[in-house]
Formats: structure tokens, C-alpha cells, sequence
């Protein structure tokens, strides 16, 4: 009887010394492996959200020209301010009405900062853009379209962000001269249209009534190619914006853009320019 006691507590000693063992060893494991041991049993949970976790540091934002809103990225995605136009990036608390007039009023469309740029068009370029009509003797097109190697100069875009390209004469100083090969219109999907112009009366040169889809591959690069060179013409130039820090005044600094896609502006408002120079000039980055 007391083999038996004796053999039953000496049992239950050993259980509980393996049961100290192994709370020892899964202790040791889990400060070595701990956060990724805890995350995979947690994505057997269930509703559990992968979402990755705020990333530190980061204060990104960037403009939407086509959806004029600001937004600020969470290092994983960009979201919309709050329903009062409010967010608080970083250490920073935001004002969308007051970003947007800083991006878009103040920077991307004042024209101070931008200028009418020329591009020589190849005579084919021309070509292709009123083929078949340039090919036919009946077509009321520009004579001798091809003899000229015409310049386009590109004006400010409307509010939809889309470029205005004027196909102009040779000789042209300016973007107010009448257009002579039509206006090319580059939206901003990158679909390209063409409003042509046609002779009536002998010599008068009048638009068609409506532009006019352009589904050359080569025609829709080359005038995308111009239309973003001329949005990011301004690229150099450091943009002014606005935040204010809990307890601090409202501050502006200067800082650099970048442009990516054809309608994206961002900005990071943890780096300001180092540079007091108000000639200073951004490095050009087009991503």
C-alpha cells in the first residue's frame, strides 16, 4: 500500500517537473520567436486582419489632379481624409481644403511656374494623324501639310487635367497663333484626340465639329510623351504647404514633388527642402 503511495507521488513529481520543463522551453521560444509564432496563430483566428501594421514615420501625401482630393498613405495605401477634411499624418494634422488650393491653385496650374514649350514634330507625325484623309485629293485638308515641319506648342490643361496640344506653323512664336494642323487633346488616361482643321472658301481654315478618336499606337506615345513633359515642367520648382503640430502654430515649408503617373503628385512632409534659397530648385524626378 505504501509501494503503491509511494510510486504515485513519485509520479506526479515527475509530471509536474516535465510540466515545468516544458513551460521553461515554450517561454525560451516564444522571447526568441515570439511575435512570429503569436502572428501565425493568429491568422488561424478567425476575422483576424492581415493588414500589415502602421508603418512609423512616414508622412506621404499626395494630390489627385482628377479626383482633386488630397490623400495620406499609411505606408501600405493611400486613404481620404476624414469627412471634416481632416487627417493627422505622422505628427502632423492636415487640412485637405487648404492642401488642395497649396497644390493645385498655388503650384500646378499658376502659370508663373510654367511656360509654352515647342516640340518639333516629324512631317510623318502629320501624316499619320490625318491618314487616310491626307491621301485623298477630295479631302478639304491643309496643302502641302507635309512640306511643313510644323512646331506644337503645348497650353495650360483644363481643370480635367487633359493637355492641349495646337499643331501650329513653323514660323510661330507663341501659342496664340492660329492653329494650323488642329489641336490635339491628350486625356488624362492617355487617350489622345485630334479636333483637324479643313480650307473652305479657297483659304479659310476652320476646325471640324468635333474632335476625333486617335488609335495610332506610335501618335498616342508621342503626344503622351509631350503632354507629361509638359505637366512635370514645373517639376524643379519647390511646392509650399501647410500642417500644424499639436500644440504648435500652423507652419508651412517648402518641399520637392514627385511626379507619378500621369495625374499623382507626392510629396514627403517628413523631408522639407534644406535650402532657404528661393531660387532653389528640385531634383526632377517622373516616376
Amino acid at each position: 500500500m505504501n509501494r503503491k503511495a509511494s510510486q504515485t507521488a513519485d509520479e506526479g513529481v515527475n509530471i509536474g517537473k516535465a510540466v515545468t520543463v516544458l513551460i521553461i522551453v515554450a517561454l525560451g521560444v516564444i522571447l526568441i520567436f515570439g511575435n512570429t509564432i503569436i502572428d501565425k496563430i493568429k491568422i488561424l483566428l478567425p476575422g483576424y486582419n492581415m493588414t500589415k501594421p502602421l508603418a512609423e514615420g512616414i508622412e506621404i501625401i499626395r494630390y489627385d489632379l482628377t479626383a482633386k482630393k488630397v490623400q495620406w498613405y499609411d505606408g501600405n495605401n493611400f486613404y481620404d481624409f476624414n469627412a471634416k477634411g481632416e487627417a493627422k499624418v505622422g505628427k502632423k494634422n492636415l487640412d485637405q481644403k487648404l492642401l488642395k488650393k497649396e497644390f493645385e491653385d498655388d503650384w500646378f496650374y499658376n502659370n508663373k511656374l510654367k511656360s509654352e514649350s515647342f516640340e518639333t514634330l516629324h512631317p510623318k507625325t502629320i501624316e499619320m494623324l490625318y491618314d487616310p484623309c491626307s491621301k485623298s485629293a477630295a479631302c478639304p485638308q491643309i496643302p502641302d501639310v507635309k512640306a511643313c515641319v510644323p512646331l506644337i506648342s503645348t497650353t495650360e490643361p483644363n481643370k480635367n487635367n487633359d493637355v492641349i496640344i495646337k499643331l501650329v506653323k513653323e514660323d510661330s512664336k507663341d501659342c496664340v497663333s492660329k492653329a494650323i494642323g488642329g489641336i490635339v487633346k491628350v486625356l488624362v488616361n492617355g487617350q489622345v484626340e485630334i479636333l483637324k482643321t479643313k480650307i473652305i472658301d479657297g483659304d479659310k481654315i476652320v476646325p471640324e465639329d468635333k474632335y476625333e478618336k486617335v488609335s495610332n499606337r506610335d501618335l498616342i506615345n508621342t503626344f503622351n510623351a509631350i503632354a507629361q513633359k509638359w505637366r512635370s515642367s514645373m517639376a524643379d520648382e519647390p511646392i509650399s504647404l501647410t500642417y500644424q503640430e499639436y500644440g504648435k502654430e500652423r507652419e508651412t515649408k517648402r518641399y520637392c514633388v514627385i511626379f507619378y503617373k500621369p495625374d499623382k503628385l507626392k510629396v514627403d512632409l517628413a523631408k522639407p527642402t534644406e535650402s532657404n534659397d528661393l531660387n532653389y530648385k528640385c531634383p526632377v524626378e517622373v516616376h
